[in-house]
């Protein structure tokens, strides 16, 4: 079963830095709420092939890794990444792919468009349902709005 989320914020920063700042992985724990910490490649723009593994704690109950890799990268426009491995409860055979687009707005701020994809396993239909895609959704847009406050500081 797919899911897709599709949010759109504006970002106070020209489409440079806010490309630079969301796709380096290591200020994920800055501005999304399920990120406890990154390791891997977390010092600089993610480019395609590197990988990184995300402690998280994600809907409120799912504590584990998760281990992306980046597929695409076309700086300052385009940014894509997706699982390689999942290891949380029940949500091991889900498989997740989030796409960044940045487009300017004016000189100084960015249109950001961030599509989050997921395929759950049909065992897990009825639990999505009722309140996975709930707390997931609610997720991205808290992570989308966490990251207009944090990108704005130098």
């Amino acid at each position: 079963m797919k899911r897709i989320f599709k949010h759109e914020v504006i970002l106070d920063c020209p489409i440079a830095r806010a490309f630079r700042y969301t796709t380096t992985m290591g200020h994920w724990p800055e501005w999304h709420p399920a990120t406890q910490s990154v390791a891997g490649q977390t010092k600089k723009p993610g480019k395609a092939g590197d990988r990184v593994r995300e402690k998280l704690r994600t809907a409120m109950f799912f504590s584990g890794t998760i281990d992306w890799k980046v597929v695409s990268s076309k700086p300052p426009r385009d940014w894509s990444l997706q699982t390689v491995t999942i290891s949380l409860p029940l949500l091991n055979r889900a498989r997740v792919r989030i796409d960044y687009h940045f487009s300017p707005e004016g000189k100084k701020k960015t249109r950001l468009t961030r599509l989050f994809r997921y395929d759950l396993p049909a065992s897990l239909i009825l639990l999505d349902a009722v309140y996975l895609r709930f707390k997931m959704e609610s997720e991205s847009q808290e992570a989308l709005r966490r990251l207009q406050g944090s990108i704005r500081q130098p």
